[in-house]
């Protein structure tokens, strides 16, 4: 019976083990694997929200503060932590039964070798931040930068000792951006006999799904955006293996009111803002009876699903992708040929609008040092903005499908923790609400999906993590938040009014 299992095994990965892999794949696999080691623990406090996090995903970590103080210097807290949940389906190949990893990692109640205490999770990649500085890359602190970017971000020479901005090379428009790189190789959990599951076939080494989750967060102390934190996802497929039925979400352990008022929390969500929210049901925090408001995570930008032929997100395209190489939404602007001679010409001040190159930055941007690829040239090139990567509505989003509320500690015996992979995915799966318990100390588990991850291919999620007086007000901030990312984080002539 063995023999047959490993003759079953080496076949399966003989498929695999002479495929080809992309440029930048190659690259992302020749990145150090992620280590404990390189954890490092910082404070965002760019606008009225001020809170722990660490660069294996995590979002505040009771009982340390702050976690999620808002307003900023009042101490009054509303999360005791959070962490990012990412599951997919596939056969083991030693058993040939389905199974349903999960990764993330949390403070708590993870899977771990049982030889080696090895906690096997999400962990930071290094070279992503100095190797001197304790906290993860911040855009307004260089010591925190490395002196040279990795090469798996495929940057020329002129991005090193600058910051890698969201917004192009050296562009600090935010009060906080911070940005690590996350892997799964550490979890070995499905390597193991009886599974024998290998993401990458020549690398014996690496556990997990063969994922690597970029990540940015960001602050902007500007009156529309000062209750909200934005976050950047990126999942990066970098195995063998497609995964055609993924889901997405997160656990999150709420804390309104503080850490001594945990009985009586209640949550819940909206569908149409795509949000899942926490508050207080008396609405008094401790100590001192200080009125509560609510706190929750909503998705600006979700997975999509650009092959089921199905308008997800209702916006009039179908099967729209983030890296199809086509201008799905038309929004990209060339250069303006004010002369009509068929070229940009610079010392003409011929507007480049969107056309300025790979790196993202034009002649008025403060950081430019010259033309780069694609810049002037009047076709799209990969980094310029309003496409694939840099424009979200190029995705067909999903959005919120499933949520699951239940008493904290009951993961203990009913599936709840992160090293429950089952139960957590029966939660997560499309099409699961359960929001039967309030009134307790309680856990959330929230998802997007299935969407497809391919193998070699880049998925984006964005979300942000929000706080408001009451319902009415967090659904007015996920409204105005909404329309800010549409915007591509354009503040300017951004005006909305309570009714």
């Amino acid at each position: 019976m063995l023999k047959k299992i490993s003759l079953i095994t080496l076949l399966l990965l003989t498929e695999i083990v002479f495929a080809q892999v992309s440029p930048s794949t190659q690259r992302y696999r020749n990145d150090e694997y992620g280590n404990i080691q390189y954890r490092r623990e910082g404070v965002m406090d760019g606008n009225q929200i001020r809170t722990l996090f660490y660069n294996n995903g995590e979002v505040g970590q009771w009982p340390y503060q702050p976690s999620g103080e808002w307003p900023k210097g009042t101490g009054h807290s509303y999360l005791d932590g959070v962490a990012v949940l990412i599951s997919t389906e596939l056969t083991a190949p030693g058993t040939g039964t389905i199974v349903h990893p999960l990764q993330t990692s949390y403070r708590e109640w993870m899977d771990k070798d049982p030889v080696t205490g090895e906690i096997w999770g999400f962990e930071p990649l290094p070279g992503y931040n100095s190797p001197s500085s304790k906290r993860p890359s911040i855009n307004t602190d260089p010591l925190t930068w490395p002196s040279n970017w990795p090469a798996a971000l495929d940057l020329t020479p002129e991005w090193d000792k600058n910051w890698y901005g969201y917004f192009g090379r050296g562009v600090l428009n935010s009060e906080f951006e911070t940005f690590f790189v996350m892997d799964d190789s550490k979890d070995k959990e499905y390597m193991r006999n009886p599974f024998f599951f290998y993401p990458i076939a020549a690398d014996t080494n690496r556990g997990g799904l063969g994922l690597r989750v970029e990540v940015r967060g960001f602050q902007w102390s500007q009156v529309l955006a000062q209750d909200i934190i934005f976050w950047h996802y990126d999942i990066v497929t970098i195995s063998d293996y497609n995964y055609p039925k993924t889901v997405f979400g997160f656990y999150t352990d709420c804390g309104v009111g503080g850490t001594d008022d945990s009985e009586d929390d209640n949550a819940s969500f909206d569908l149409i803002a795509d949000l899942a929210y926490c508050y207080d049901d008396n609405g008094l925090g401790l100590p001192d009876n200080w009125k509560t408001g609510y706190y929750g995570y909503a998705y600006l930008e979700s997975p999509g699903n650009g092959i089921d032929a199905i308008d997800n997100d209702q916006d009039g395209m179908i099967d729209e992708k983030r890296d199809d190489g086509i201008d799905n939404d038309r929004d990209w602007l060339p250069y303006l040929d004010i002369n009509g001679n068929g070229k940009w010409d610079a010392d003409q001040n011929e507007p480049l609008n969107n056309d300025v190159g790979k790196d993202g930055v034009g002649p008025f941007d403060r950081q430019y040092t010259g033309p780069d690829q694609g810049e002037g040239d009047g076709v799209v090139t990969d980094g310029e903005p309003n496409f694939d990567k840099t424009d979200k509505d190029e995705s067909d989003q999903i959005g919120l499908t499933a949520l699951s509320i239940y008493r904290l500690g009951q993961g203990v015996t009913g599936g709840g923790w992160a090293k429950d992979d089952e139960p957590m995915w029966n939660r997560m799966v499309a099409g699961s609400f359960d929001t039967s318990l309030q009134r307790a100390n309680i856990s959330m588990v929230f998802a997007s999906g299935p969407f497809p991850l391919q193998q070699g291919t880049r998925e984006r999620f964005s979300m942000s993590l929000l706080f408001g007086e009451d319902l009415n007000d967090i659904l007015f901030n996920k409204e105005t938040v909404q329309q800010i990312y549409n915007a591509n984080y354009n503040f300017q002539n951004h005006q909305l009014n309570r009714n």
